[in-house]
């Protein structure tokens, strides 16, 4: 049964309430019954609930799913997951990503997608305005921290979204640059920022000493066969770079 998100003030038309005629919740592991592949990517996030609703909005119609994440940086790192060839990106006020039939977000703790299946303007335009409705239902406050080395490397005008990924562990960090898996090979809990892949630099928070020295043994181990230069910085941080 259809039903109207109510989140806005009154006064508005009934098209500019967003109809939902179908909500599912999927929590922790249930998210295999949703997707068939990509659960244990979502999963290495910490990803807690989803939300996947179909919506009618100003006439359009759009699938809608919503990602309840631990925090603004694992919201950004699953969404740093999926954005590529984005045209706009970062268009809005937080990060985003237009591409043919979906709109991508990363909001709060929150990762948003909206599929339009037609590909027009009208539902383009909209898809971001939807997103802030759904964001206001579930979402938090907050921005992901993206440590100081990397925002160095960011000039003005340059988007986040086309440069910057953020990965929680194994499944995450091979799928943005498999070159470095050397160097957290039997670790686990460490995270990673990259700047353009990789390719600029990876800043590995490996957050315990104990961590730290396997990782800085498994560069040793592994020789000039290693792809990348290796400093060694306070509270366990370890900034890779291409030799």
């Amino acid at each position: 049964m259809a039903f109207l998100l109510l989140v806005s003030p009154s006064g508005l038309i009934a098209q500019d309430v967003p109809e939902i005629k179908n909500e599912r919740v999927f929590k922790g592991k249930a998210l295999y019954g949703f997707m068939n592949g990509g659960s244990d990517l979502f999963l290495e996030y910490g990803f807690e609930e989803l939300y996947v609703s179909d919506v009618k909005f100003k006439g359009s119609e759009f699938a809608v799913e919503v990602y309840m994440m631990p925090s603004p940086e694992d919201a950004y790192g699953i969404y740093s997951q999926h954005t590529f060839k984005c045209d706009p990106a970062d268009a809005g006020t937080c990060p985003d990503c237009t591409s043919p039939m979906q709109y991508q977000t990363a909001m709060g703790n929150l990762y948003i997608t909206v599929v339009y299946p037609s590909a027009s303007a009208r539902a383009a335009e909209y898809a971001p305005e939807l997103a802030g409705i759904f964001f206001r239902k579930y979402g938090t406050e907050g921005k992901p921290v993206i440590p100081e080395p990397v925002l160095a490397g960011v000039t003005e005008g340059d988007k986040i979204t086309l440069r910057v990924k953020y990965a929680r562990g194994a499944i995450s960090l091979s799928n943005l640059n498999s070159s470095v898996m050397p160097a957290v090979e039997g670790l686990e809990g460490y995270s990673a920022w990259l700047l353009d892949g990789g390719r600029t630099m990876i800043y590995l928070d490996m957050r315990t000493p104990e961590s730290m020295s396997k990782a800085l043994k498994n560069i040793s181990d592994a020789g000039e066969d290693f792809l990348f230069s290796a400093t060694s910085k306070p509270d366990n941080i370890l900034i890779l770079k291409i030799k």
